[in-house]
């Protein structure tokens, strides 16, 4: 009985033996099996998402235009653009902006804005879901009130990897509707790193097409300044205005240093505004000059910048750029639109680039200007000389002749000139030249406004004044004010008061003369009729008065 016992209490504890390595197979199977199905699962996971992935990409790559494939991205995640909105941001030094948005406003699209605190993160994690506080502090809130509501939850994906990484897509929902948010995330991300292989080589194109464009661009600021040109300021205005249509302002104000250090305008150009507001846009010019007088560098003011120093109308974004050389700081170019649009970075590169090459130039075209005025001018009286006088009359002249208009002349000689330089010597008579020449220039000014005219030294003291357009009536009416002008003139000479008169001939084309030859030579008889006659008056001349010659 002892035996039989022994026996059975082996078999039960090698059955027992048996059901437990039964179990602990059958646990093993099972879980292999839940591994199988888990991997199965995971597989047609992978298989769903890449399927929706090489759908996207299919349709990405499709298209010619980086553009349209991150149109069609974006119109995947945000079906109904009053609901949600997407963007795409793209990370430029220590600031970010939107290249590419559905369902936000144009106020939207000036200030939503991505912390730099959060680009580590994104970096490091390739996704967050921002929402409560996080997304309050994220930056991603500065958006309109309409545009706020849509914002209960963003989701951010980071655009490369690593030192690839470049930029971020930001949506309130995503893709496909339906599956998990792991799913969603994580097709999310994988859609996002194959994009950005095409993002980065569409950034690279864009980037050679932006530095070819400046290249193109600074080439042709260049070629005006390289002109010659007779009119250094016009020749200044006319860069500031090329400047400002390349950066898309619409007005443009240049402002060099006076004597006084103050800032003086010199030019100013662009978009035609009613008188009312284009003199309140000068005031605001003004202000945003003023505030570089102190600076060297480019300053560039936004909506709230602007607002700091008093311009809170009219003026949405303003580029004030000192002119500074080795020699110092001597002027101030400003460029302002209407629109709050910041400026692009490679608008305000350009902007700067403009200003070195101002401050490198500026001193030698005035120069070369100088030195263009001293061979057309008189160097004792400032007047034009005989030689840009010859050549004025013969262009004058035949404009008239062209345009059937008047065309006077008047010669003016300083009566008893020679007494003059007997009695008080010649540097008298030089003193006595300038400001009789003076006299001449402030009595032309007051010449209406329409009205131009040519002062050039004829002669020793022989002085004369060509009138373009004028006839004959409001020439002997000029000539009577010069005349009484310099009469009326005293000039101080060391201890000496001279006082002098002066004769004046006055002839008109075609009436009195139909050649440069015959309008000079009946002025030059008007003015011998005008000494024989008792000097300090204004003769005009007779219908084709032949020359006369004599001693005057």
């Amino acid at each position: 009985m002892l035996a039989l016992a022994t026996i059975c209490l082996l078999q039960y504890l090698s059955h027992l033996r048996r059901i437990s390595q039964a179990r602990r197979e059958n646990s093993r199977l099972q879980d292999e099996l839940e591994g199988l199905e888990t991997e199965l699962t995971d597989v047609q996971k992978d298989r769903t998402l890449a399927q929706l992935e090489n759908n996207i990409l299919r349709e990405f790559v499709a298209q010619t235009e980086v553009d349209k494939s991150l149109e069609l991205i974006l119109r995947r995640y945000v079906l109904n653009p009053r609901e949600g909105f997407a963007a795409f941001l793209q990370c430029e030094g220590d600031s970010c902006r939107i290249t590419r948005s559905r369902g936000l406003s144009d106020e939207s699209l000036a200030t939503m804005r991505v912390e730099r605190a959060l680009w580590p993160r994104l970096n490091r994690e390739r996704s967050i879901v921002l929402k409560d506080d996080a997304l309050r502090e994220s930056g991603l809130l500065e958006l309109s009130a309409e545009d706020r509501r849509k914002a209960r939850v963003v989701y951010v994906v980071a655009v490369g990897e690593g030192a690839e990484h470049f930029g971020a897509f930001a949506t309130t929902s995503l893709y496909p509707v339906g599956a998990s948010a792991e799913q969603q995330l994580e097709l999310a991300r994988r859609l996002m790193a194959s994009v950005a292989a095409n993002l980065k080589r569409s950034r690279a194109l864009t980037q050679q097409e932006i530095r070819l464009r400046s290249t193109h661009e600074m080439l042709e600021l260049r070629r005006i300044t390289d002109q010659p040109s007779d009119a250094p300021l016009n020749l200044l205005a006319e860069f500031v205005d090329a400047l400002r249509v390349k950066v898309h302002a619409d007005r443009g104000a240049l402002y060099l240093n006076s004597d006084e250090d103050q800032n003086q305008s010199m030019a100013r150009c662009g978009r035609e505004l009613p008188p009312h507001l284009l003199g309140r846009w000068h005031q605001h010019e003004d202000i945003l000059c003023d505030q570089a007088r102190h600076q060297t560098g480019l300053i560039t003011l936004g909506s709230a910048g602007l607002a700091l120093v008093g311009v809170e109308t009219l003026i949405g974004q303003a580029l004030v750029l000192p002119l500074v050389n080795a020699r110092g700081r001597f002027g101030v170019v400003c460029l302002s639109r209407q629109s709050r649009e910041p400026f692009t970075a490679e608008q305000i590169e350009l902007t700067e680039w403009a200003g070195q090459h101002l401050a490198e130039t500026i001193v030698r075209v005035l120069a070369q200007a100088a030195v263009a005025r001293q061979a057309r001018c008189d160097g004792l009286t400032e007047l034009a000389n005989r030689r840009t006088f010859d050549l004025q009359i013969e262009h004058e002249v035949e404009v008239a002749r062209t345009g059937d208009t008047d065309c006077s002349l008047l010669l003016v000689d300083i009566d008893h000139f020679k007494t003059v330089n007997d009695t008080f010597g010649h540097l008298a008579g030089d003193e006595v030249l300038r400001q009789v020449s003076r006299v001449l220039r402030e009595q032309t000014l007051r010449m209406r406004s329409g009205d131009r005219a040519l002062i050039a030294r004829y002669g020793g003291e022989e002085l004369a004044v060509l009138l373009p357009g004028i006839a004959t009536t409001g020439a002997l009416r000029i000539g009577e004010g010069i005349r009484t002008a310099i009469e009326q003139t005293t000039i101080e000479f060391g201890e000496h008061i001279i006082a002098v008169t002066a004769s004046v001939g006055v002839s008109t084309f075609p009436r009195h003369g139909g050649t440069v030859q015959e309008l000079i030579a009946a002025a030059d008889a008007a003015l011998y009729r005008a000494k024989s006659e008792g000097r300090n008056s204004v003769v005009s001349a007779t219908m084709r008065e032949p020359a006369l010659t004599g001693s005057r």
